[in-house]
């Protein structure tokens, strides 16, 4: 799909007062996570390009980049921001050629329409991998968000959870590097308090103190960002 207006909604929501710096904060700290496995100087290959913030951290790190975005007019925008940019959807992924060190999508693959996408877009990602190169994919876990995950985003289509998504990485010819549980950007303590911040109480009693829709809706996404998400580095199996 690659009309203008998919997901605009995400593209065009207004911005949660500091939610730039949180999110990049984010992608620095999913950056440092990934780069013990990174080959040197690896070229990144992102799919899912969203508003730039892991383009901007790759770049800032040296690496050569290239994305893979489905809605036309970000990619337009990231393109006028300095990004290469590739317009299209995922599987398989739209390019013919290429050796990556990194394959990244963070938020991605629970938009695709079930397993067999999934286990298709992961298959046609070895062709792209460079010799020691790995698989990088974050996603919300369901565990975590119960019915939540089907209520924040209209495009969640397939649960994601570490054992789902592990499950499909073997049956795609890879093995898991590395996995990580996150709460946004957050580290040590102050990740253990969001832990305790993200239940549903909390949310419950934000709600009973908003007055109104456009507050709920700012306490809501708030809540979001602290819920778990799980970053798994994997390899193609060797033989």
């Amino acid at each position: 799909m690659t009309d203008a207006n998919y997901y605009n909604y995400y593209f065009s929501s207004n911005e949660i007062k500091g939610s730039s710096q949180r999110l990049r904060a984010r992608s620095e700290l999913i950056y440092e996570l990934i780069e013990p496995l990174l080959p040197l100087n690896a070229p990144v290959l992102e799919l899912g390009v969203g508003k730039g913030l892991f383009a901007e951290t790759c770049t800032t790190h040296g690496h050569p980049y290239h994305g893979v975005e489905d809605n036309s007019a970000q990619c337009h925008q990231l393109e006028a921001d300095g990004f290469k940019v590739t317009c299209g959807r995922v599987p398989p992924v739209p390019l013919e050629r290429g050796k990556f060190g990194l394959i990244y999508s963070s938020h991605l693959i629970e938009h695709l329409p079930g397993s067999h996408a999934v286990h298709e877009l992961l298959t046609d990602c070895q062709r792209l991998l460079a010799p020691g190169g790995v698989l990088a994919l974050v996603f919300p876990d369901i565990m975590s968000m119960g019915n939540h995950f089907w209520n924040v985003d209209y495009t969640h289509a397939w649960a994601t959870t570490e054992r789902r998504v592990s499950q499909v990485l073997a049956d795609s010819g890879y093995s898991v590097r590395a996995v990580h549980k996150l709460r946004g950007h957050l580290r040590g303590g102050r990740k253990l308090l969001a832990a305790a911040g993200s239940r549903p109480i909390v949310l419950k009693a934000a709600h009973t103190i908003a007055r109104n829709p456009e507050k709920r809706d700012i306490y809501y996404r708030g809540w979001l960002y602290l819920q778990r998400e799980i970053l798994l580095i994997a390899a193609p199996r060797s033989g």
